[in-house]
């Protein structure tokens, strides 16, 4: 069984100090109304029938329930054309494609079914399985657009801190969502929100900073 770790049991102030450099293509969903899918747990889920997000009416709102591979969690985003579907750790090549395939689905905007196309081809083709919400704020906010030709493709460019843990053992963790991570995974700490991260990843999209001087990470076991 796997064990809980909870985040006032964590010292971070051990952890080590890295900046966010991932680069993600955002998905921005449209104002659908009640057009979407209800925001409860499919059947899938042991919280099955749950409600993920509520409305003003406190009743489940409406929009895109999706599978994050990563965090082995379901997730949900609202169709209330302030929030996107975050497509997390794309190269460049594969931003070309899920681009060609988004301008193929969308005709004058995407609709429901072409988002979970969409998902489907970035997981089934490209093996993309890192999805998980965010607001079109935020997006805009910490990220900046790579290039021109792919307006969807961006990288995180905020300055933030974070301290890292790396947990070397299969734990659960309650970050934005419930977090499962079977083989180890790190924790990341930004001072005011706690959330976990495949290590490699972190790896891949993290770097370690100095004196305000920013170096690609070495291995998990030198680093920690």
């Amino acid at each position: 069984m796997l064990e809980r770790l909870d985040r006032d049991t964590l010292d971070f102030d051990s952890g080590l100090t890295v900046v966010n450099r991932t680069k993600r293509f955002i998905l921005p969903i449209p104002n659908w109304g009640s057009s979407g899918e209800e925001l409860i747990f499919p059947p899938q889920s042991k919280r099955a029938g749950n409600i993920m997000k509520r409305g003003d009416n406190k009743k489940a709102d409406f929009g895109v329930v999706f599978y994050n591979g990563i965090d082995l969690a379901w997730q949900a985003v609202r169709s209330n054309g302030k929030e996107s579907i975050v497509l997390n750790d794309v190269s460049l090549i594969q931003a070309k494609k899920i681009m060609d395939k988004y301008r193929e689905l969308q005709a004058e905007q995407i609709t429901l079914k072409g988002v979970k196309q969409l998902l489907h081809y970035a997981k089934e083709e490209l093996g993309i399985i890192d999805f998980y919400n965010t607001s079109q704020k935020s997006v805009k906010r910490n990220t900046k657009i790579i290039t021109s030709e792919i307006p969807h493709y961006r990288v995180v460019s905020k300055k933030n801190i974070h301290r890292a843990l790396y947990i070397r053992y299969g734990f659960i963790f309650r970050g934005p969502v419930e977090q499962v991570y079977p083989n180890g995974a790190i924790i990341l700490n930004s001072g005011r929100h706690t959330w976990g991260i495949g290590a490699d990843i972190f790896q891949r999209n993290f770097k370690v900073i100095t004196q305000n001087i920013e170096r690609s990470l070495k291995s998990l076991d030198e680093e920690f």
